[in-house]
């Protein structure tokens, strides 16, 4: 009774990881998807885990070893990984993954590794084969996610389209590669099958039908070349292995449509073009490959380690990225995956990955090339793998490896060393524990001390979630002592992401700051108790650069911090100083990015020091020659240096086509252009500059008071009233709005 319904715990535990993970989301994080398809995989394999141990401890006395060709390699994979690890740029985002990202950290490959081992060592081949079924059910519903988005089907459940794509997550090419390995392996097994129920074959039409549509609405090129090379290896070796004599041969008609189609759309993209999709942004295949190349120059041996890339990113882009449309983007996985590992664990990571490929493809085709007439069964329950398999290595050249895909490549390696131990005898290995001295001691030790690892990783698993959900909450918030509150309960439950700790940093800040330019703080007292709002953001953020030394983004973040803050003491020397570090060390890390440079440039023009303003804007501009940024900020030091017509001019040139440039630009430019005008008393220009600032940003109320006092300059009255009171809507007691239009309406 006990072994039947731990057994049965393990295999519906595996499963329900092969159904539920490419199809789980929950909304109460930040990121719906990725975050939560890791706990539950995290959830599911420790159950299935603890059932295999204790199955091992209070059933059989025995531990139990099924041997596969893959173990080793598999084994050795994780190893170089956590090897990589170790050395990691930040171990943070190598162990829990780059926030946002999650997919490829230790934790998962550890997953991943034990979901292998679990499958090995629990199932059957006749179990694998219900296994792969129930991936192939989990594939329908990813399908009829991604359709009922496509359709609209969403919006009338009021879900919104700007999350959901599909159930896989928000990433159409992530689907179609999905899609594509399921239509791989639903084709082989429709080959191969023998006289299907009439409820099956309805549902293989169905799901053919539905994944081929999937593809041709996605049309995304490397999932057409996936099925052009896995489905010709599927017709191969089905007639060179004689697994289709006669009649049978005919099953081979819907693979060779796929091919004729999958041949036709991607000579002629736009053959069958449905609707265009927004699709996910992707880094282009020669940056990822020459970032990846120069991070290896520089860390041979293990790389930058998992969920570092963006750092790599940061450093190794080449300048001529800066030509691109994404240029400020910091993309932090490239487009393949095989890149994504050279870069992130080296040449260790790299070469145990490939001899992993190797080892599968060598026992594969000795499976295929064996003649006895008796293994036919067994060529036909392997070929349907070895086609996905290969359908997969090609796929990680065109696409990096979310949790969804990693799922397809253990699932499949897995299944596949079930079906060969046997085939290549690899017996199992047994280690009776009743014959040990002390063998019932021994066994409780064991048993006690994996339920306090299983029961530790379910209390940090679960302080970890609730983090991310408080993190979520907050951001719906304004920025409040609540908030705050919120924000330093998630950092005190998660204390390793540090985008908490930033989080906490920015809106305490944020409300220090709007706080004390409120007209009621103006005294002493309120301002001495928002102070420290200020000073623990500040404290925050060295907190972080200290934790992450090596992060372009969080120097950067400081260096904005400072130069915020320095209006509060503009004679602390230290202050700019501060700002400047932070700035400069953003620009190392980040060399070629003119936006570190640009903000150093503006924090030496805050202190009259426009002799170095210009050096870091000339660095700048060495970098993006075409970036509007770097002529306003040179306007900007024009001005200080008393040379308003040449200021005006530049800013005249950024403006000559205000709807090429981004709506938050225009009010900026526009702005500083109007305030101009106004110090030389061109009120003319000013209103109109003004007015182009309001257009592309209502909200902007420095330019709509100042347009209030540019028209009571001006003796129109009427419309300087009509600024001060939109302001004051949305400024209740500012006195010095209420004395300006008290004056005007006299």
């Amino acid at each position: 009774m006990m072994k039947s319904l731990l057994e049965n715990l393990g295999k519906w535990t595996i499963y329900a990881v092969v159904f539920l993970t490419p199809l789980f989301f929950l909304p109460f994080t930040v990121e719906f998807y990725e975050f939560n398809k890791l706990f539950l995989l995290f959830t599911l394999i420790l159950i299935g885990f603890s059932a295999w141990i204790a199955k091992a401890i209070f059933v059989e006395r025995a531990l139990v070893f099924k041997r596969t060709p893959f173990d080793l390699w598999v084994l050795l994979f994780f190893v170089a990984l956590v090897i990589g690890s170790i050395f990691s740029q930040d171990w943070r985002n190598s162990v829990f993954g780059l926030y946002g990202r999650f997919s490829n950290s230790i934790i998962e490959y550890g997953l991943w590794t034990a979901f292998y081992f679990l499958i090995t060592q629990s199932l059957t081949p006749k179990e694998g084969k219900r296994m792969l079924t129930a991936f192939l059910y989990s594939s329908f519903f990813v399908a009829v996610s991604f359709l009922c988005w496509f359709f609209g089907i969403t919006s009338f459940l009021h879900i919104s389209t700007k999350v959901f794509v599909s159930a896989l997550g928000i990433s159409p090419q992530a689907v179609a590669m999905f899609s594509a390995l399921a239509l791989i392996l639903l084709l082989g097994e429709w080959v191969f099958s023998k006289a299907q129920s009439k409820l099956s074959t309805i549902f293989y039409s169905v799901l053919f039908a539905l994944d081929l549509l999937v593809l041709i609405i996605i049309h995304f090129s490397a999932a057409w070349i996936i099925l052009l090379l896995a489905l010709s290896g599927l017709i191969f070796f089905s007639l060179s292995c004689g697994l289709l004599q006669g009649k049978e041969t005919n099953r081979l008609a819907l693979p060779l449509l796929v091919i004729f189609v999958s041949l036709l759309l991607f000579i002629f993209p736009s053959f069958f073009n449905i609707s265009p999709i927004g699709s996910e942004v992707l880094l282009d295949h020669h940056t990822s490959w020459k970032v990846s190349i120069e991070t290896l120059k520089h860390f041979p041996f293990t790389g930058v380690g998992l969920g570092n890339w963006q750092e790599a990113f940061a450093s190794f882009k080449p300048l001529v990225f800066n030509q691109t449309p994404f240029w400020d983007y910091r993309f932090d996985t490239p487009t393949s995956y095989y890149a994504y590992l050279l870069g992130t664990t080296g040449i260790i990571g790299i070469a145990t990955f490939l001899i992993l490929l190797f080892s599968a493809g060598v026992f594969f085709w000795k499976g295929m090339i064996k003649k006895e007439e008796r293994l036919k069964g067994f060529k036909k329950a392997l070929l349907p793998l070895l086609c996905g398999f290969s359908g997969f290595v090609v796929a990680m050249f065109f696409y990096y490896q979310p949790i969804s895909l990693g799922l397809i490549f253990y699932l499949f390696l897995a299944t596949a060393g079930l079906f060969m131990a046997k085939e290549f005898s690899f017996p199992e290995r047994r280690k009776e524990l009743s014959v040990m001295p002390a063998a019932n001691l021994f066994l409780t030790f064991f048993f006690l001390i994996a339920i306090f690892f299983v029961g530790g990783g379910i209390f940090y698993a679960g302080r970890f979630y609730y983090a991310d959900v408080l993190y979520q909450r907050a951001q719906a918030m304004p920025n409040s002592p609540p908030k705050i509150a919120l924000l330093n309960k998630a950092v005190t439950y998660d204390p390793f992401y540090i985008e908490y700790s930033l989080a906490l940093a920015q809106t305490s800040l944020n409300f220090g700051l709007q706080e004390i330019l409120k007209p009621q703080n103006n005294n002493k007292d309120a301002v001495s108790k928002l102070i420290p709002y200020i000073s623990f953001a500040v404290q925050t953020v060295n907190n972080a650069v200290t934790v992450v030394p090596k992060r372009a983004e969080v120097w950067e973040l400081r260096g904005l911090f400072y130069q915020e803050v320095r209006p509060l003491d503009p004679k602390n020397a230290q202050i700019a100083q501060l700002a400047a570090q932070s700035f400069t060390n953003a620009s190392s890390l980040n060399n070629t990015n003119p936006t570190p440079l640009i903000e150093l440039a503006r924090m030496y023009l805050s202190i009259g020091d426009f002799s170095e303003a210009k050096s870091a804007l000339a660095k700048a501009r060495a970098l993006k020659p075409d970036f509007t940024a770097i002529d306003f900020t040179q306007a900007l030091i024009k001005e200080k240096e008393g040379k308003p017509q040449e200021a005006i001019a530049l800013l005249q040139g950024i403006l000559k086509n205000p709807t090429q440039l981004p709506r938050t630009f225009v009010g900026e430019f526009a702005y500083n252009l109007g305030r101009i005008y106004s110090d030389n008393q061109d009120y003319a220009k000013a209103i109109d500059a003004l007015n182009l600032s309001l257009q592309a940003n209502p909200d902007y109320e420095n330019a709509r008071y100042l347009l209030g006092v540019v028209y009571e300059h001006k003796g129109d009255t009427k419309q300087a009233l009509e600024q001060y009171k939109k302001l004051l809507i949305s400024n209740p007691g500012n006195q010095e709005l209420e004395k300006r239009i008290k004056a005007l309406e006299k």
